[in-house]
């Protein structure tokens, strides 16, 4: 048990079908910062495991923010939260790899993702 966050895929264009191709575009585990921040800055400060669209601007907002993350800014900038098995509210190691590797894949999402023609879908459960 504990905090899962998901970014879905999902195409804009129906399928034959009517369906929408939607697959995982990146998972977390118990990154708790992360998800506050989705939760204050995409999900209206509902924190209901809902489906949430993410939008380009969003995502290079949150980009920005993770870049000025250091020893002295983390707990102003990107603060960790409690909650059901959320995980560590320490702002260690682990955090910071977390906030390093989550800065590597936002930016590799900023130059190559379509937001023409795909959109992106944050998801969290516990």
């Amino acid at each position: 048990m504990g905090l899962d966050m998901y970014l879905n895929k999902k195409e804009k264009t129906p399928m034959s079908n009517g369906a929408c191709r939607d697959v995982e575009y990146a998972y977390w585990r118990k990154f708790n910062a992360l998800h506050l921040w989705f939760v204050h800055n995409v999900q209206g400060d509902v924190d209901d495991c809902g489906d949430y669209s993410v939008t380009k601007e969003q995502l290079e907002s949150l980009l920005d923010t993770l870049r000025r993350i250091n020893d002295d800014t983390a707990n102003e900038l990107f603060p960790t939260g409690r909650g059901f098995f959320f995980g560590s509210t320490d702002y260690d190691e682990w955090y910071f790899q977390d906030v390093k590797e989550t800065i590597d894949l936002f930016e590799r999402t900023l130059l190559e993702f379509d937001f023409d023609e795909e959109e992106l879908w944050y998801h969290s459960s516990w």
